[in-house]
């Protein structure tokens, strides 16, 4: 068995869980709520916003978008795209018309699929060099929001904020700021480990912060008892205690990371993973961790040689001497 063993449900969320829902009831209510959901790669945040997006009975215009990884400078309203795209598929024809309204034709440009008649636009709205047609885009997504939360709140979730392009980005700012008592709950993620050190990001990160209405959800590691849980809904059965202890200690009580423990242990009647906690990890762990430090600086990768070896727990003064830096 190779790859990844999924639970079948959440655990170990139940409580930022209730904190999203209350924020959509928030929304629901003519409160705009904006949660930023933070926490490193793999430790359950796009799982999360997946949970309360398909909550039962979750009675909610559901807008999922995903900031992409592209290369020099990302892809232009992202996010957006994606969300408009599932709406055009999901509202029939007649209310799709009116929730877009006079934003059609801009979004159109977007997501040519939205266009009337099949002609869209030809250019992308509010590119850097326009302002004017920025704040034109801006306001007409205002009203779209609006106009789409007037029969159920709007549940708009932004994925990967971390990649987010300068558009999306200035999207985001506008729309934190300016959304009030319209009915719609705004959730972006983002990998606490991907931020780095641009301080234009982390201002910005600040800036949304301090919106009324903002609250930022930071998702720590689950517990050893959490971790034996994940791992039971896993394999529909109690695990071993040795199992479940080992997988806890190695996975640092990351969702992903005990998912493939699971499933690199399944392959071997799980001994490999709870008998022997220093064994080799899964080829698909191993290419997981290895691609999040394979462009850091050689001096950077000298000092994580170090702490591979030296364990979680290092003497700072060891840790400064053992790269010879």
């Amino acid at each position: 068995m190779t790859g990844r063993a999924s639970s079948p449900r959440l655990v170990g969320r139940e409580e930022e869980l209730a904190r999203l829902r209350a924020a959509v009831a928030d929304a629901a209510a003519g409160r705009s709520r904006f949660v930023l959901v933070a926490g490193e790669a793999g430790i359950g945040k796009s799982r999360l916003a997946a949970e309360l997006v398909d909550s039962p009975g979750a009675d909610v215009h559901a807008l999922v978008g995903r900031c992409l990884a592209i290369a020099h400078g990302g892809l232009p309203y992202a996010p957006l795209a994606g969300a408009l795209r599932r709406l055009g598929r999901d509202l029939d024809p007649a209310t799709l018309a009116h929730v877009l309204g006079p934003a059609r034709a801009d979004l159109a440009r977007l997501v040519p699929d939205l266009a009337a008649g099949g002609r869209p636009g030809s250019d992308v709205p509010g590119g850097a060099a326009d302002r004017v047609g920025r704040a034109r885009l801006f306001e007409l997504l205002f009203g779209f929001f609006a106009r789409l939360g007037a029969d159920r709140p709007v549940l708009f979730v932004v994925e990967d904020v971390h990649w987010a392009d300068d558009a999306t980005r200035d999207l985001l700012t506008y729309l934190v700021a300016n959304l009030r008592a319209e009915r719609v709950a705004l959730i972006a993620t983002l990998r606490t480990d991907a931020v780095g050190l641009d301080p234009g990001f982390a201002s910005w990160l600040v800036e949304l912060a301090r919106a009324s209405g903002s609250e930022r959800l930071d998702l720590g590691p689950l517990s050893p008892e959490q971790v034996t849980d994940q791992i039971r809904a896993i394999l529909g059965s109690p695990p071993r205690p040795p199992l479940a202890a080992a997988i806890a200690a190695r996975s640092g009580g990351n969702a992903l990371f005990v998912e493939a423990l699971v499933a690199a242990g399944a392959g071997s009647g799980l001994d490999g993973v709870g008998d022997t906690g220093g064994s080799r990890l899964p080829d698909t762990l191993r290419e997981m961790l290895a691609a999040r430090i394979r462009d850091v600086p050689p001096t950077t990768a000298a000092v994580i040689r170090v702490l591979a070896v030296a364990g979680r727990a290092v003497d700072d003064r060891l840790l400064a001497a053992a790269p010879g830096l």
